[in-house]
């Protein structure tokens, strides 16, 4: 995996490749979120115009408690979908990263990912390969990165190295 990064990291063209497709990438699953941020509102407006009915008397004049809960289950599901969506959307939105950036980012990957434990390379490796291909009469392995992922742990990085300074 090493020997990956490295290769992204000394081709320009590729990582560029690689930081655009991630901007359309990201571009879609913000469309996404979007269209389900208007729908969770649709429905949990439905539900709050609806709510004062289920408040009500039933017709044996008691109260339809359980159809009320029913309803106030439902209204605080739809607020948490929402709010997660809403952060969701909101991470999506910063700037995207820079060639530089990008390229130094993978720099500092590359010189501590051996130093890291093998549980956060075992996570990052996830985050970054999309597809794994082994060929067994020529013994070749080949890695397929995703580029989203690989652009959100370069982003993790460059965000833990302006921390620690």
């Amino acid at each position: 995996m090493r020997e990956q990064i490295s290769k992204v990291g000394q081709d320009p063209e590729r990582l560029q490749k690689i930081l655009t497709e991630a901007s359309k990438q990201r571009h879609v699953h913000l469309t996404v979120l979007e269209s389900e941020r208007r729908r969770l509102e649709r429905e949990l407006q439905i539900l709050m115009e609806n709510l004062p009915q289920k408040t009500g008397a039933s017709e044996d004049g008691k109260q339809s408690v359980s159809g009320f809960e029913a309803v106030q289950e439902n209204i605080g599901h739809l607020e948490c979908r929402l709010a997660e969506t809403q952060e969701q959307a909101q991470a999506l939105q910063h700037p995207a990263q820079e060639l530089d950036e990008a390229a130094q980012a993978l720099m500092a990957l590359e010189q501590g990912f051996e130093e890291l434990p093998v549980i956060e390379q075992a996570r990052l490796i996830h985050l970054m390969v999309r597809r794994v291909d082994y060929d067994g009469a020529q013994g070749k392995l080949a890695l397929t990165l995703d580029p989203a992922g690989l652009v959100a742990v370069l982003e993790k990085e460059t965000r833990r190295k302006e921390n620690s300074k």
